[in-house]
């Protein structure tokens, strides 16, 4: 359930580290929980032999602030604002550097999940015969205007814009990096 309503019940106690009763506090504690899981799970994986990187997102987000988490009947921009996070093996980055160099020129683009097969499919380095090279980050040819995005269940525009973290491999062992 990720950082889903009801934010206390997203972590244990352990992670009880904002102790206010307010919501916020709660959502700040499962997400400090989600942030801990990440990180256990790159550290399980990144020195496996074949590991080449790892992607994170939301499928959606909260509007914490205004305490109306996700209810579709109250849309506020802020439920459509999500963490998208890359990182890549250093295999990965020299093996494709051409990919890299768009995705880092796309670090501030306007994105939104539902492009994510298409950026994926570009990631992976498959060959998909009915790609839409505009729908993908790591394509030179990617749309970047915020006029494009309807989030789906709203119909509304979106002017969400995403801040991407590729990270660049600098050290054979990273630390802290989630």
């Amino acid at each position: 359930m990720g950082n889903h309503g009801s934010y206390e019940e997203r972590y244990p106690h352990a992670f009880n580290r904002w102790t206010g009763k307010s919501h916020i506090d709660k959502y700040d504690n499962s997400i400090l929980y989600n942030d801990f899981v990440m990180k256990q799970l790159f550290s399980a994986v990144k020195d496996l032999p074949n590991f080449q990187g790892m992607i994170y997102f939301s499928d959606h987000a909260d509007d914490v602030d205004a305490g109306l988490g996700h209810d579709a009947s109250r849309f506020t921009f802020d439920m459509a604002r999500i963490p998208l996070y890359m990182y890549f093996s250093d295999n990965y980055i020299q093996k494709y550097p051409h990919t890299m160099a768009i995705l880092k020129k796309h670090t501030s683009a306007y994105f939104t999940n539902d492009l994510i097969f298409d950026t994926l499919i570009n990631i992976m380095q498959i060959p998909f015969p009915v790609l839409e090279e505009t729908n993908s980050l790591a394509d030179k040819n990617y749309k970047n205007t915020s006029t494009k995005f309807k989030n789906f269940i709203w119909q509304k525009k979106v002017l969400v814009k995403i801040h991407l973290l590729i990270k660049v491999n600098t050290e054979k062992t990273p630390t802290n990096r989630l």
